[in-house]
């Protein structure tokens, strides 16, 4: 009996001491987690995947026929992908779909040659890489692309990245531009020197006097008072029936609202003038895109004197 105790006893000993084993995991950065071997119910082994870097594109070049050139940058590192990306040759904006690192630079590749990865910024020439294989995936839902970059580089490692927003330039839904609408309190047939027959020089400026705008209008040559139409701007020198004259048509800007050095004399890079008439009463539309870039929508009711 006595004897049997004591076989009990270490028996129970024993069980309580495998109950009590503690598995010990260290990872790459040297941590350490207990486990308490009584509370595991099944070990996986599973390959340890890198969390994608989050990147987002900080420069946009469009080389026209399907060829663009996007930089990444990583938000949380040094890191730099830049891509020389192919899409079909029509294409005016990123198309979605899965683009191959390759050397053909076909419709949805990625060329190789024309593409660098910088591991430690561009400052560090001497590490920079090529990719040899991998996808970049593209998807766009109504203008926010999601990208997601899986590349393996020249010398074995890999680069998995990701970035979901939207593109500042060839996009499918590029931004909307701000128009400026500016409203007329005057406007009135002015002159200049050597003014042609159907020629109307246009000149109006709205109430605060932040706008003085110079239109130079060419219709039909008997014309004695400005006809209903479409007038638009052209650099040729020609004047033909329907354009505006680049050379002698501008915009003076006050509006202090306006940055200072988008203020002055400029003339119109592009502009469509609408004419309307009811008795005596024009009404004209005229919309427009400045030298430096801003939009307006020049618009006046009134008689034209």
């Amino acid at each position: 009996m006595k004897r049997f105790y004591t076989l009990a006893t270490a028996m129970a000993i024993g069980a309580t001491a495998v109950m009590a084993q503690t598995m010990i995991v260290v990872d790459k950065s040297n941590n350490e987690y207990r486990f308490g071997v009584d509370r595991i119910a099944q070990i996986t082994f599973e390959e340890a995947v890198d969390p994608a870097v989050e990147m987002k594109p900080t420069f946009i070049s469009d080389f026209g026929g399907g060829n663009v050139s996007i930089v990444f940058q990583a938000l949380n590192s040094s890191e730099m992908l830049s891509l020389d990306i192919y899409g079909p040759a029509d294409a005016t904006y990123l198309n979605a779909g899965t683009y191959e690192i390759n050397t053909s630079c076909e419709p949805f590749t990625i060329c190789s040659d024309y593409s660098v990865f910088y591991p430690n910024g561009p400052e560090d020439d001497e590490s920079k890489l090529n990719p040899a294989s991998g996808s970049m995936k593209v998807a766009d839902n109504d203008g926010v692309y999601t990208f997601d970059i899986d590349i393996t580089m020249s010398d074995g490692s890999v680069f998995i990245a990701h970035y979901e927003g939207e593109l500042d330039s060839y996009t499918s839904k590029p931004p909307v531009a701000d128009v400026k609408e500016i409203t007329l309190s005057a406007c009135k047939y002015g002159s200049k020197n050597e003014m042609e027959p159907g020629e109307f020089y246009l000149k109006g400026n709205d109430a605060d006097w932040g706008y003085e705008i110079t239109i130079d209008v060419f219709a039909e040559a008997e014309a004695k008072e400005l006809p209903q139409g479409t007038y638009t701007v052209t650099r040729s020198t020609d004047h033909s029936v329907g354009s505006i004259a680049y050379q002698f048509s501008s915009v003076d800007i006050y509006d202090t609202s306006v940055p200072s050095d988008k203020r002055g004399n400029l003339r119109f890079s592009e502009g469509t003038l609408t004419v309307t008439k009811s008795g005596s009463t024009y009404s004209l539309t005229f919309e427009t895109t400045l030298m430096n870039e801003l939009q307006y929508k020049f618009t006046y009711n009134g008689e034209l004197k």
